[in-house]
């Protein structure tokens, strides 16, 4: 049983423990459950929350957990105590010294499109975009660095639109947050000072060229 979303904390029946769960976007929303729960209604009251603010595509979507080091998606049908860390199935309510859940899982695609034309909403979209820069920047996903240098240009348009001295102080963005690590921004091919990425582009167009150019990249 899932008891849904508990926001600020607060304290459970003896019977239930809390278990977050870190959306895309960074949202983490944290639900009561029973150690014998299965993982699949902790999703179910995910997609929930979701389906209210307009996602359509949830099925694409998966829970994430790490096992020693490795991310993987956990099985709907297995009970969150076969995830929860030792700490968490002992502890009165499932928590850290820190306040925060011991049991966490990360909400992720886990099903790919073939175009991004087949996602059905704005929010499903997001998602998917978010996705498809965290593949870039932590999975060592094959590419050319102009390539790189391509998709950050749409992804820094998605998120921040056209730089302004006014707005940015100088400082348009933070290159780990928008290059693989492989990537050298000191290049002598492609200068990021020497860089001009496409402006005028909204949020919304440069999350769409963003998923266009991604597509391209893939092998």
């Amino acid at each position: 049983m899932v008891s849904g979303i508990v926001v600020g904390g607060g304290t459970v029946s003896p019977h239930h423990k809390y278990v977050a769960v870190t959306l895309l976007t960074d949202e983490t929303l944290t639900f009561a459950a029973e150690v014998k729960t299965r993982v699949g209604e902790v999703y179910s009251q995910t997609c929930s929350y979701l389906q209210q603010l307009g996602m359509q595509d949830t099925e694409l979507f998966g829970l994430v957990v790490n096992i020693d080091g490795e991310n993987v998606f956990a099985d709907p049908d297995s009970k969150l105590s076969k995830y929860g860390p030792k700490a968490w199935k002992t502890s009165l309510n499932g928590m850290d010294a820190s306040g925060e859940p011991l049991l966490q899982f990360k909400f992720r695609v886990q099903f790919y499109v073939e175009t991004h034309l087949l996602l059905r909403d704005g929010l499903s979209r997001l998602h998917y975009y978010l996705q498809l820069r965290e593949n870039v920047l932590l999975y060592q996903q094959p590419l050319t660095e102009e390539a790189a240098f391509l998709l950050a240009s749409h992804a820094l348009q998605a998120d921040l639109g056209d730089f302004s001295e006014d707005q940015h102080h100088g400082h348009y963005f933070d290159p780990a947050h928008y290059f693989p690590s492989w990537v050298s921004c000191a290049s002598p091919s492609l200068p990021p000072l020497s860089y001009d990425p496409p402006t005028g582009e909204t949020g919304s167009r440069g999350n769409l060229l963003f998923h266009r150019r991604h597509c391209r990249c893939e092998p």
